[in-house]
């Protein structure tokens, strides 16, 4: 299950029309059916916590982040210990389904009562949260899962070292590898200038050292309609920089030395065909092996992320 499905199924859950959460997130409804039919590849986060909020629900929920949550580690722990769901409601004084919705993740837990269910197990925070698994991303998922809580980044840190047994220093470092790169979003490129001498910089985007690694990257500001309803006027694209794609990928391509255009390439024998998503704005456009040379035609890159913005 994706995060649109979460997000559908919980507003149904609600009884929500999609007209009311939209009024309440402040968005149209197109957006909430475009989050419903997870078109947003990269969800943002300023609006998955109001969405949280609007949901009655937590974004760890929403994210789908349960099997490392706290909700799971509750269940986990009440069921290794021997507790019944009613049992352990009981101990802490609330409705047996108030703690089912906590373990399921749907309803955030307050501090106060984590730290409650904690002592009556005779365990850590952290040693609920993470159980003892040892895993390779552990820092990042944890300060996660506690900055949620309203835990405060020394609390945090203290909390992870009293479960790993580890230095400060080797959070903070682990901490600092997951920093993100910055990139600029270019408005236009225009032909035989070089990626990086482009002076039209609208903004900047980040992606993750991870994915900085694998090569050279700039994003660049959809404009016009012929890529409708993938990419949207004003929406923004990661694109890797390289020569060439696969047939049916989607490209930047620079055409008969005009500003690059952002057009599906569709290979052929005999030369290329650029089409666009939306066939009432852009008609398909076959171009052959002497055009590619003569015009030229020349793709400079890969769209390998959409970012929506709205």
């Amino acid at each position: 299950m994706k995060i649109g499905d979460r997000i559908k199924q919980r507003r149904k859950e609600l009884g929500y029309s999609v007209e009311e959460v939209a009024e309440k997130l402040g968005k149209n409804r197109a957006t909430i059916y475009r989050y419903e039919n997870n078109e947003i590849e990269n969800f943002p986060v300023t609006v998955l916590e109001p969405l949280a909020k609007v949901l009655k629900t937590t974004p760890a929920y929403l994210m789908g982040w349960g099997i490392i949550g706290v909700g799971n580690g509750i269940k986990k722990e009440r069921e290794l210990q021997g507790y019944s769901l009613k049992e352990l409601s009981q101990e802490l004084g609330i409705p047996e389904s108030e703690l089912a919705a906590y373990e399921s993740g749907i309803e955030p837990i307050s501090k106060n009562l984590l730290k409650n269910i904690c002592e009556i197990f005779g365990i850590t925070i952290a040693k609920l949260v993470l159980g003892d698994r040892a895993l390779n991303d552990i820092p990042l998922q944890l300060l996660e899962h506690y900055q949620e809580l309203g835990y405060d980044e020394n609390e945090m840190i203290d909390a992870y070292l009293e479960f790993r047994g580890v230095e400060r220093e080797d959070v903070l470092r682990d901490k600092e590898k997951t920093k993100g790169v910055k990139i600029p979003v270019l408005g236009t490129i225009a032909a035989g200038i070089p990626i990086e001498a482009v002076e039209d910089v609208e903004d900047y985007e980040e992606i993750s050292s991870e994915l900085s690694s694998t090569g050279e990257f700039f994003a660049l500001r959809i404009k016009g309609e012929s890529m409708e309803p993938k990419f949207s006027e004003g929406d923004v694209v990661i694109v890797r920089k390289q020569e060439d794609i696969e047939s049916g990928e989607i490209g930047v391509v620079i055409v008969n030395g005009s500003d690059a255009t952002v057009k599906k390439v569709m290979k052929e024998d005999n030369g290329i065909m650029l089409v666009g998503t939306n066939p009432q704005v852009y008609s398909p456009k076959f171009y052959n092996s002497k055009q590619i040379v003569e015009l030229p035609i020349k793709i400079i890159g890969k769209v390998i992320e959409l970012r929506a913005k709205f």
